[in-house]
């Protein structure tokens, strides 16, 4: 990541910041966003969070018959061979 050092003005204006901020041109086209460190560390748990719920409702939709089908089933598949049996559906 590059990094941009800020004046002494710049970061009295940034100081004590906790919500995202758009830098903008003077005309008002957008530069860029500024995501403080404290927000930044809370959107990684609402993340990690979020992960942790998608793979526990991924896990939800398996029977116990379809993870021990999966379990048995070994034989592997290249690319090209699914792409086939998916083209003959």
């Amino acid at each position: 990541m590059n990094k941009v050092i800020v004046d002494s003005a710049m970061h009295a204006k940034l100081n004590g910041t906790d919500a995202e901020l758009e830098f903008v041109d003077p005309a008002g086209k957008t530069l860029g966003f500024f995501v403080p460190t404290v927000e930044r560390e809370r959107l990684k748990q609402v993340q990690a969070e979020n992960d942790r719920l998608l793979i526990a409702w991924g896990w939800s939709q398996l029977s116990s018959e379809d993870i021990e089908r999966s379990q048995k089933d070994t034989k592997l598949y290249t690319t090209e061979e699914v792409i086939k049996h998916l083209e003959s559906l």
